[in-house]
């Protein structure tokens, strides 16, 4: 996807802006499969290219989708209408996510599945290993991704391999110790209640989490 991409002062997009962000592509959708996950990245234009990957902020943000009905197809379905997601796209930021390798409850490997989609992006985009330390990687988990999210927030292996800073959750669905996975049981260790990086969990009176 092609289109042309004029950085701006603004931090913001006004409405004017994202109608055009979006109608003229001023991005580029980095797609693929990694261990049967598909993913989906939305690049800013200017910074999708082997010798301007430099000038990307190294700054990303993954959104960690929540459970899906077992049999339906494996899909990458970022959202390019988001607001807030076009805004980090337009001052620099990589936005994307990752299928999983398979639908239904899922945890251990949902988080190998994210783990191996940021080292994809760190060794594409980034060129020097100063360059792939310096990224800054925020985790948004809705329903079962907030799970996720938050066992990668509580365990220092996680968060420290992949490098994430910080965790948003909205409406997490926190699913119990030993529930099955897709058919075997969880691999994941009890929350403990305790974080080692910031983290923000949204809900609503209605949700039951």
């Amino acid at each position: 996807m092609e289109g042309s991409w004029i950085p701006k002062d603004s931090v913001g997009l006004n409405l004017d802006d994202e109608i055009n962000m979006i109608i003229n592509k001023d991005y580029v959708l980095d797609e693929g499969i990694i261990e049967g996950a598909e993913f989906c990245l939305i690049v800013p234009k200017s910074y999708h290219s082997a010798t301007s990957s430099s000038l990307w902020n190294h700054k990303l943000l993954l959104f960690c989708h929540g459970c899906r009905p077992c049999g339906i197809e494996l899909t990458a379905d970022i959202n390019l209408y988001d607001k807030l997601y076009m805004n980090l796209v337009h001052q620099g930021w990589i936005v994307g996510m990752s299928s999983y390798r398979r639908q239904g409850r899922i945890l251990h490997d949902a988080i190998l599945d994210i783990q191996l989609l940021i080292q994809y992006i760190k060794t594409k985009y980034c060129h020097t290993q100063e360059e792939r330390d310096s990224v800054l990687t925020i985790l948004e988990g809705e329903s079962m991704g907030g799970h996720i999210s938050t066992i990668i927030a509580e365990e220092r292996k996680w968060n420290q391999d992949l490098g994430v800073k910080g965790i948003l959750c909205v409406g997490a669905a926190l699913i119990p110790k030993g529930e099955e996975e897709d058919g075997k049981l969880s691999q994941s260790e009890p929350l403990k209640g305790t974080a080692n990086i910031p983290m923000l969990y949204l809900t609503n009176e209605t949700e039951v989490s």
